[in-house]
């Protein structure tokens, strides 16, 4: 069969591909002249902003607490304070000067309220009400830490077992129940195993709620109103929806398989996980811990490939702060944060991580540091290799040890995103500058380039109009996958197919 793909393949001038990974598998089947094409995400309809907290209300999340509403509302008026030069203390209605009036005389009578004329030229300033509290000056900086009452774990998709959604649930189920009284689980889409995997929900006794099919700005909600975007697939050559959830500022929990990899920056944007690592740290240390039971041990592997991808995390956020750093001489000084080493904030892991007094740049929408490389560095991936779809077939297949570890070690990384909400917010803010990069514009860009490289290659630069569609006209005539000894090679080869398929039967 692939032969016949080259043959096709050959003739043509340049061939499009949807991500880094497509290509390399291409490239080993012998195929040449490859070039991307990627996909782009309308950032206007996804982004943040998006929010919907009734949506969140009907997933059973509270709103954000009354503390950080006050927090808020003090933002605000400090902002006012600052741009008009009012303080609380001297807040009051200021009208605009009043107009010299030469008579007076009753005013006319109206019909109605659309009769009315607009007041002459007069534009109301209304300062803030009065507050009673501390100065303005001693208002605590609000993070960009989402403080809502739970963390919702997103997954958009066809629903069925192809997309690997049953590891998913497994690794929701075995979360500790303190941190799964904190989660929820939303899954937005429709298929085969739509019904099978609400059973399975309601046996775990899962908080999940199924959505159905959704798109427009009703998509674009969902994702924004959520905190953490787990796609477990590994069947992908782009994952449209990685790019929607990255745009609408979520980090991503995915797999080191074709497709994710190309899109999340691992320890930056998201988390990966290595379904190599995960399972075979547990077949190397078998031998060591003959005595544990296989659930045991398969928590020990889980336990070493999530502290492996930690590192592997604070080595990338590292480097992030690292070039950041080097380009933001002028940035102020943070104070320590202090807390708990589980708890502890980015700020100070990365601190432990690069040993340097440098000072980190603050985003513009959290006090705490953040680390705002240029998203041109960024490199998305693992630099393990990646497994095929027979390796990923196998080690998922339900019921077996490997898919268990792999469940266990995807349940450690949804669960460090669920705990640490500083994490998560620094991760989302990264999510959607990555995304901002790859609009649909963006995309449009590679095959005007690949037609533009093909024609150089072919030496016909500098056509006019006339020759450009004297070119275009004999391409039609002679189409290279159209001609008579292609059509006869294919019509050939499907009649072998008929007549194989007749003789099985």
């Amino acid at each position: 069969m692939w032969w016949l793909t080259r043959l096709l393949h050959e003739q043509c001038e340049v061939v499009f591909c949807p991500s880094e990974s497509t290509r390399r598998m291409l490239q080993a089947r012998g195929i040449q002249r490859i070039a991307i094409w990627g996909r782009g995400v309308d950032t206007e309809m996804f982004h943040p902003q998006a929010r919907d907290e009734n949506l969140r209300a009907g997933w059973g999340c509270k709103p954000k607490s009354q503390e950080l509403l006050n927090t808020l509302h003090d933002q605000a008026m400090s902002s006012l304070e600052q741009s008009k030069g009012l303080s609380a203390e001297e807040a009051f209605i200021r009208t605009p000067d009043t107009f010299p009036v030469s008579e007076f005389s009753p005013p006319p009578a109206y019909e109605s309220v659309c009769d009315v004329p607009p007041l002459p030229g007069a534009h109301f300033a209304l300062p803030p009400p009065v507050v009673a509290g501390p100065s303005m000056a001693e208002t605590p900086k609000l993070s960009g830490v989402d403080n809502d009452s739970k963390a919702v774990v997103l997954f958009v998709g066809r629903i069925s077992w192809e997309k690997n959604i049953r590891l998913l649930v497994e690794a929701f189920r075995l979360l500790p129940a303190s941190v799964k009284e904190n989660a929820k689980l939303v899954v937005v889409g429709d298929g085969p195993a739509r019904a099978e995997l609400t059973r399975l929900c309601q046996k775990y006794g899962l908080d999940a709620a199924f959505m159905g099919h959704q798109k427009g700005q009703r998509l674009a909600s969902m994702y924004a109103s959520s905190s953490i975007f787990a796609f477990p697939s590994f069947t992908e050559t782009f994952g449209q929806v990685v790019l929607e959830a990255l745009a609408s500022g979520l980090p991503v929990v995915g797999l080191h398989a074709e497709g994710t990899s190309d899109l999340i920056c691992h320890g930056i944007t998201g988390l990966l996980m290595d379904t190599i690592r995960a399972t075979s740290t547990n077949q190397t240390k078998s031998k060591g811990v003959s005595g544990m039971s296989s659930a045991t041990a398969a928590a020990a592997a889980a336990a070493a490939a999530a502290a492996s991808a930690a590192t592997a995390t604070a080595a990338a956020a590292a480097a992030a702060v690292s070039s950041s750093t080097s380009s933001a001489s002028s940035a102020s000084s943070q104070p320590p944060v202090t807390g708990s080493s589980r708890h502890a904030s980015l700020t100070n892991r990365l601190r432990e991580s690069t040993a340097s007094n440098d000072c980190l740049p603050l985003s513009a929408s959290s006090g705490r540091a953040v680390p705002m490389a240029a998203s041109s560095t960024l490199k998305p991936g693992l630099p393990s290799p990646i497994p095929s779809v027979k390796e990923f077939a196998s080690l998922m297949s339900v019921g077996t040890q490997t898919f268990h570890q792999c469940a266990q070690a995807y349940s450690i990384l949804l669960e460090r995103l669920i705990r640490d909400r500083t994490l998560r917010a620094t991760m989302g803010q990264r999510a959607q500058q990555y995304a901002s990069n790859k609009t649909w514009w963006d995309a449009m860009e590679a095959p005007v380039r690949g037609y533009e490289e093909a024609i150089a290659r072919a030496g016909q630069t500098n056509l006019t109009d006339a020759e450009l569609e004297a070119l275009r006209n004999a391409q039609r005539k002679i189409a290279p996958l159209s001609g008579p000894i292609v059509t006869t090679i294919v019509i050939l080869y499907l009649a072998f197919f008929v007549l194989l398929w007749t003789y099985l039967l």
